[in-house]
């Protein structure tokens, strides 16, 4: 059977692989501070989207905000996986004869 140049069109894009899209998305709306952060990306690694606000203080004339943290950030592996990074061996340890230069025995 002879395939048509649209079959063949149709199989190369159902082989071609779509990226995977991660959307991160904070809108953040304090006592008239609008903060929007947005991000997409194809990468492969996944992230964690954190906001801290650590301490707020307002009273009726004013409101202080001592700072606000947006960070995107790759997530830890998984305890169970087999890291990639080399281990450290561990030795046991040994007994050492120091000497010293004032009594070289």
């Amino acid at each position: 059977m002879k395939k048509t140049f649209l079959t063949k069109i149709k199989n190369g894009l159902q082989k071609i692989k779509t990226p995977h899209l991660t959307r991160d998305e904070i809108n953040l709306n304090l006592w008239g501070l609008n903060l929007f952060v947005k991000r997409e990306t194809t990468s492969e690694v996944p992230t964690e989207l954190s906001v801290i606000i650590p301490r707020v203080e307002y009273d009726a004339q004013k409101i202080i905000m001592s700072s606000i943290t947006v960070v995107i950030a790759p997530r830890h592996p998984l305890a169970e996986k087999e890291s990639s990074s080399p281990t450290l061996l561990q030795l046991t340890p040994t007994k050492v004869k120091n000497k010293s230069i004032f009594n070289p025995k």
